[in-house]
């Protein structure tokens, strides 16, 4: 307690000015390193916020220390250079990328080269990446040497033009074929080409053209044609996202646990350029909000931002980090949550990849069970389902159906039918049977569920989530409705699969299959009753008495052709009683 009073006396010294702020622990190693505008005001409100992760955070530190800057758009990079280098223990911590090859390009130096590089770097140089398959590093490569003839030389240059300037790969400033201002130039048409700027570059090309062939230089014009075309298949080789020609990312954010996984979708030109997770480290009740705003620092430091940056989640400090993309890029960047419906869709979509990503599928485990996952949000591949169905005749004959799933097939051996009491509605029906179902997992005689659906909309569902609140059996639980065959949860939200969805196909075949099963039982029910009651129609026979001759004879007609012998075998039955029975059917 004396500690926490000398922290919150330090918070309350705190100056009221923009900057950084560290927790420390043990030999002030740092624990949080945050942000803020008024430092005083955002330390004081650790102390008025009773979230857990604020009282542990303050119980595990020993001191509080403040870096006072200028603005807190400077806060905002000295943060995460200072999250990078002591890499803090509650702090969202981004895996590195290094794996994945880039080309960097300095616009700076005389004769600027592009090189492939792993590590990147705040150095003023350009980065264009990253490159997941190698195939579009190499195509990127060749296609601009092509066309932009760049040096393959490194260093200081030779004095002879080499092989690659005769078989046109190389403008060989070597021996001042080109002017140094004409190979920045064509280094910069470079840099616009990685960034996506296709479309400029032909418009461009095809204005030269126009000029060649109003000057009769008919053979540069039709290079310049040749370059044109080979721009247009590297263009419209590529999968169209949306149609406006602009450049965008698309981020979508997923996390499980202590892990997170951002995915993002690259567009340039409107065009698919690049798709490729990141995955990071999370503290417990790490807010979504927070995590996206530190990812975008880190992720655009060294890459240029495009004109929209679509996100699954509105991130912290969204202005300042507008402001600083344009400081240091200067160009303007949009950063928005998606609101239009098909960009809703995209960001839906890379978003159920990134919590793909997170889901670990045990061998043996069919990958259709990571779809699942995916699809229905859960944290796991749900490697046992159980399905319930209630069947009955107007409320009479009533009976429970329970299949079970494992791996995405059927396993009979927890196949069960309920018999349940007549009277009761379907809500009813299914809350006893369902709590019946809890009673014996918790046991131990039916194996543990990872996910249970019931036959039904949300009522149906409702009488589930009691049955199991009831016998205190947390599983997730989900319902399929007949009719348009929409999911529905328990946070009240519904879903609609795609009709040839595999995952649909998978719960149509369990609901069905359950289904299936328990009109089978009802009928067996049903036809028994109705056996049953065909020996009761016999003097001094009861329905005890009817099932047990059910057990040895198959009907009236049996029955009837059997002696008083065979008869009184029955248990319950005497010799007295069986030759009634015997003369009440041959008279």
């Amino acid at each position: 307690m004396k500690n926490r009073d000398k922290l919150k006396e330090t918070a309350l010294n705190a100056p009221d000015q923009p900057g950084v702020y560290i927790f420390r622990g043990k030999e002030g190693t740092p624990l949080y390193i945050g942000k803020a505008k008024s430092l005083k005001k955002r330390v004081i409100s650790y102390f008025k916020d009773k979230a857990a992760k604020n009282v542990y955070l303050i119980n595990q530190s020993n001191a509080l220390d403040f870096l006072v800057l200028l603005s807190e758009e400077e806060a905002l990079i000295l943060e995460a250079d200072l999250i990078k280098f002591h890499k803090p223990k509650y702090n969202v911590l981004l895996k590195d990328d290094k794996r994945f090859p880039y080309i960097r390009i300095d616009l700076n130096e005389k004769w600027p080269i592009p090189e492939v590089v792993r590590n990147v770097k705040k150095d003023g140089a350009k980065y264009f990446g990253p490159y997941l398959k190698p195939n579009s590093l190499r195509t990127a490569l060749y296609e601009s040497r092509r066309h932009f003839k760049f040096r393959s030389c490194r260093g200081v240059l030779p004095s002879k033009e080499c092989l690659d300037y005769h078989i046109g790969l190389c403008s060989a400033p070597c021996s001042e074929k080109i002017s140094k201002r004409d190979y920045s130039d064509s280094m910069s048409a470079f840099a616009d080409f990685l960034a996506g700027g296709v479309r400029k570059l032909i418009k461009k090309y095809e204005k030269l053209m126009a000029e060649y062939a109003d000057k009769t230089e008919y053979e540069k014009a039709a290079k310049t044609r040749d370059m044109i075309e080979h721009l247009k298949n590297v263009l419209f080789g590529e999968r169209e996202v949306f149609n406006d020609g602009r450049n965008r990312d698309l981020i979508g954010f997923a996390k499980r646990g202590k892990k997170g996984c951002f995915f993002v979708m690259q567009v340039r030109e409107g065009r698919l350029h690049e798709a490729f997770p990141v995955m990071t480290s999370l503290p417990a009740e790490t807010d979504s909000d927070e995590a996206m705003g530190r990812f975008l620092v880190d992720f655009y430091r060294s890459r240029q931002a495009p004109e929209i940056v679509l996100l699954s989640t509105n991130p912290a400090d969204k202005k300042i980090i507008e402001e600083w993309l344009f400081r240091t890029h200067g160009s303007k960047t949009l950063i928005k949550r998606s609101r239009r419906i098909f960009e809703k869709e995209k960001i839906e979509e890379i978003t159920k990849i990134a919590h793909g990503k997170l889901i670990q599928v045990k061998k043996g485990v069919p990958p259709l069970l990571r779809d699942f996952a995916v699809a229905l949000k859960l944290e796991e591949p749900p490697v046992v389902m159980y399905s319930f169905d209630v069947s009955h005749t107007a409320f009479k004959e009533i009976k429970g159906s329970q299949i079970c799933f494992k791996n995405a097939l059927p396993h009979k051996s927890f196949y069960r039918q309920y018999d349940i009491p007549e009277g009761l509605d379907d809500l009813k029906a299914m809350n006893q049977m369902i709590s019946r179902f809890a009673k014996h997992v918790a046991v131990g005689e039916f194996l543990r569920p990872d996910l249970l659906l019931i036959d039904g909309g949300t009522e149906q569902l409702k009488a589930a989530l009691s049955a199991l609140k009831e016998r205190n059996l947390e599983v997730k639980v989900i319902s399929i409705s007949k009719r348009l065959e929409t999911l529905h949860f328990p946070d009240g939200s519904a879903m609609s699969l795609p009709v040839h969805s595999p995952v649909l196909i998978l719960l149509r075949r369990m609901r069905d299959e359950s289904h299936r099963f328990g009109v089978k039982s009802h009928r067996n029910k049903r036809s028994k009753k109705i056996f049953d009651s065909s020996f009761t129609k016999i003097p001094g026979v009861g329905e005890k008495t009817a099932r047990e001759l059910r057990k040895k004879f198959k009907g009236i007609e049996e029955l009837r052709k059997s002696s008083v012998e065979e008869i009184a075998k029955t248990t319950g039955l005497g010799e007295k009683k069986a030759a009634a029975i015997f003369d009440f059917l041959n008279v």
